[in-house]
């Protein structure tokens, strides 16, 4: 799906590779990757546990001081000129699997927060999103169906999928569109807007219940924003989202001109 969006450009490249590709691999292949692509400026030691931050230093310099510097830029190409498509594979499989997505706000965009409720609120975990109640629950097309929202640095992309029979596709994907003009056409009620805020907020306080998931939250603030976003800061940004902003959004990034679909069906 990423090259459907991407196109030729760096992010739309299938990083899995293809049989013929990984089977020539020669270990000469990631010595040369590794020289070129890692760099140590931008490696980042994220630590969560009970031991005394100077115990946890000396560790990290004893594992990674003797690592040779590389550092230089990288230049990354910027993604721009993105067009539209409507696509159609034919796969030796036994349900329909679709994709609808694109472009989406980056990291530094201030949008970014709004638009994750907003795509929390369309089809995020809750079992109450609103894909999962009109797809799943209502007509039992599907037994799963979410979109998520990934912001790069420069980028994003926002995409649903969901899987079901070949002969409902057309039916389920309707019902995906309805949901999607729905947010266009409609503002959340006060009521339904304080309860977006609420789980979403519950769902990141829960998030760093977990040792692991705070780590790599913390890790991965630091790489993308250069410090760390603290809950507090988030939360407050959630806080501050109205109804007529999360519309606005929806018309901008969910908009029909806007959302590329990739659907692999069977053949037979």
């Amino acid at each position: 799906f990423d090259a459907v969006i991407y196109g030729e450009h760096p992010l739309g490249i299938n990083i899995l590779g293809t049989r013929e590709s990984v089977s020539s691999f020669q270990t000469a292949d990631f010595h040369t990757f590794y020289n070129e692509n890692v760099r140590t400026d931008r490696l980042i030691f994220s630590s969560v546990s009970n031991l005394p931050f100077k115990e946890v230093k000396r560790l990290a310099d004893r594992f990674l001081a003797p690592i040779p510097a590389r550092l230089g830029p990288r230049e990354r190409l910027p993604f721009s000129g993105y067009v539209r498509h409507d696509r159609v594979e034919k796969r030796p499989i036994s349900q329909a699997h679709c994709l609808v997505g694109g472009p989406a706000y980056p990291l530094t965009d201030e949008r970014r927060v709004p638009f994750f409720m907003l795509n929390n609120i369309l089809g995020g975990p809750g079992m109450n999103s609103r894909l999962n109640l009109a797809v799943r629950e209502k007509y039992g097309l599907v037994y799963t169906i979410d979109s998520s929202y990934s912001p790069y640095t420069d980028t994003g992309l926002f995409g649903i999928y969901f899987g079901t029979e070949a002969k409902q596709l057309n039916r389920t994907l309707g019902l995906v569109q309805k949901e999607l003009k729905l947010l266009r056409d409609k503002e959340l009620t006060t009521s339904q807007l304080h309860v977006a805020k609420n789980q979403l907020m519950g769902q990141l306080a829960m998030s760093e219940e977990s040792n692991s998931g705070l780590m790599q939250l913390l890790g991965k603030s630091t790489l993308d924003l250069g410090r760390v976003e603290p809950l507090s800061e988030i939360f407050g940004k959630i806080e501050r989202v109205t109804a007529s902003e999360l519309r606005e959004l929806a018309n901008e990034v969910l908009a029909e001109d806007n959302l590329s679909i990739l659907q692999y069906v069977p053949e037979k």
